[in-house]
């Protein structure tokens, strides 16, 4: 009687095997820095695989790499994505609608700020920006089109730039990152506006840089006219004190006297919540 042979197991080959998530997570990591990929690296990363693959790629990620990563990461939450032309919006609840237009907002606030006079040309460019082109000029700032360099050589400065948005961005209501508020407190308010008015392309004047130089009513009447701003309804005196409170390291109280903004911030932020 014949014996029937048992059928012969099947092999698996290597390169059928799942592909496990720190290898994807490697090769799109890898991708940033490969002017033929950048593109879809970015793709990925900014549509979101979840706050375990965020992780994975922070863990694995080079210093200098995570300031890319961050970058994508931060301006996924204030809803910024890149398309080849130009840069957009795509909102997924009204909640995030409304944090997004209040964060450009703030924007404006803190520009105004750091300008001498709020009847100049720089005034009228920055309240004639409108959301599409504030949403490109960060993406411009943040490298990661895929003509653009990295954005810092100095990998410090990066964390520190992303840490001041994030934290505007968590001022009017936007998400707590704990891993962008990486800030270097040996900087002076003064050098902290002067960053800011870089990123955000103002030019500034040789005067020292201050933060609050005129009255809420005036800075009100500025903003009523920016395309921005335009539907909705921000709190003006909040975000002030929010700010002169310590929550950016930009600005401080009334109660300082004027030197305190060319001090390093940890001595004045140790002085702010004594």
């Amino acid at each position: 009687m014949a014996v029937s042979k048992a059928p012969a197991r099947r092999r698996v080959s290597a390169d059928t095997r799942p592909t496990k998530p720190s290898q994807i997570c490697l090769q799109i990591i890898r991708s940033l820095h490969d002017p033929g990929k950048k593109q879809f690296a970015v793709k990925v990363l900014s549509a979101g695989c979840g706050p375990e693959f965020d992780a994975l790629c922070r863990r694995i990620t080079a210093k200098k790499g995570r300031v890319v990563v961050e970058w994508i990461i931060l301006l996924r939450d204030i809803q910024v994505r890149y398309s080849r032309h130009k840069a957009t919006q795509q909102l997924t609840s009204a909640k995030n609608s409304d944090v997004k237009n209040n964060f450009f907002t703030a924007c404006c606030f803190v520009g105004l700020h750091i300008l001498p006079d709020l009847t100049n040309s720089s005034a009228a460019g920055l309240l004639d920006r409108t959301p599409e082109q504030w949403a490109q000029l960060l993406y411009q700032k943040s490298g990661l089109r895929e003509a653009d360099p990295d954005p810092d050589p100095d990998v410090d400065l990066g964390f520190h730039k992303i840490s001041l948005l994030r934290r505007l961005f968590q001022c009017v209501g936007g998400d707590r990152d704990a891993h962008q508020l990486n800030f270097d407190r040996t900087l002076s308010a003064s050098q902290n506006l002067a960053i800011i008015a870089d990123i955000f392309s103002i030019h500034i004047p040789s005067t020292p840089l201050r933060f609050a130089r005129f009255d809420d009513q005036k800075v009100f009447d500025a903003l009523s006219q920016c395309e921005a701003c335009k539907g909705t309804e921000l709190d003006i005196a909040a975000l002030k004190r929010q700010v002169l409170r310590g929550d950016m390291p930009i600005g401080v109280s009334s109660d300082f006297p004027d030197f305190a903004y060319d001090i390093e911030w940890s001595i004045v932020e140790s002085a702010i919540f004594m």
